[in-house]
C-alpha cells in the first residue's frame, strides 16, 4: 500500500476536488491553525497521475480538541480500493498521538460533496450522528488503540511461554535442580 504524504498549506492550491474542482486557499486562517496544531493541514494518497485521495483537516471552532474534516475525496479511478478508509485511519492514529480526542465531519446523504461526505461512508468508517443531523463525530479515545494488535499478541504469547518464577526450565527435573546438576 502507498505512503500518505502530509499536505502543507502550499499544496492546497494544487489540490484540486477532482469532481467539482474546489482548492483551498492556503492563505486562509485555519490553515495557519492546522499547522500551528498539527504541523500540516492533512494527508494525501500520490497516485500515478497526482492524488488518488486527499484529505483536509481544520481544529474546530466548537470543540478545541476536536478536528473538523474540510476536504475529504478519492479520485474517480481510484475508488473501490479502500483509500477513504485508509485516510481515516491514518488521521486518526495521527490524530490520537497529538491530543486530539474526535474527527468530526459534515455528512450528506443527498448531495454528498468532498466538503460533505456520503452519510454511509462515515457511518462505515466508525463515525456517530451527533444531536445535529449533518454532523458526524469519531471519537479517537474509543477507535484508536494506542497499541499495536500484533505487539499486544506476540506479548502475550511470550508470557505463556516464559516460565513462571519457580518453575524448572524445560528438560530438568526438580529432584536434578535441588542436587545441583546444572
Amino acid at each position: 500500500m502507498r505512503n500518505l504524504t502530509p499536505v502543507t498549506a502550499a499544496d492546497l492550491a494544487t489540490l484540486a476536488c477532482p469532481y467539482c474542482g474546489t482548492t483551498l486557499p492556503a492563505d486562509a486562517e485555519w490553515v495557519a491553525r492546522s499547522i500551528q496544531a498539527w504541523g500540516l493541514c492533512g494527508w494525501r494518497v500520490p497516485g500515478r497521475q497526482g492524488t488518488d485521495a486527499l484529505i483536509v483537516l481544520t481544529p474546530a471552532h466548537a470543540e478545541p480538541s476536536a478536528a473538523l474534516i474540510k476536504r475529504l475525496w478519492v479520485a474517480p479511478g481510484a475508488t473501490g480500493r479502500g483509500l477513504g478508509r485508509r485516510l481515516i485511519q491514518s488521521t486518526a492514529a495521527s490524530l490520537k498521538s497529538s491530543s486530539t480526542t474526535a474527527i468530526l465531519s459534515r455528512g450528506s446523504r443527498a448531495h454528498p460533496t468532498c466538503a460533505s461526505p456520503p452519510k454511509e461512508f462515515l457511518r462505515e468508517v466508525g463515525f456517530t450522528r451527533q444531536l445535529d443531523e449533518r454532523l458526524y463525530r469519531l471519537d479517537l479515545n474509543r477507535t484508536v488503540s494506542g497499541r499495536n494488535p500484533l505487539q499486544t499478541l506476540l506479548e502475550k504469547v511470550a508470557e505463556v511461554l516464559q516460565p513462571s518464577p519457580g518453575e524448572p526450565a524445560a528438560g530438568l527435573s526438580p529432584r536434578a535442580i535441588r542436587r545441583g546438576e546444572l
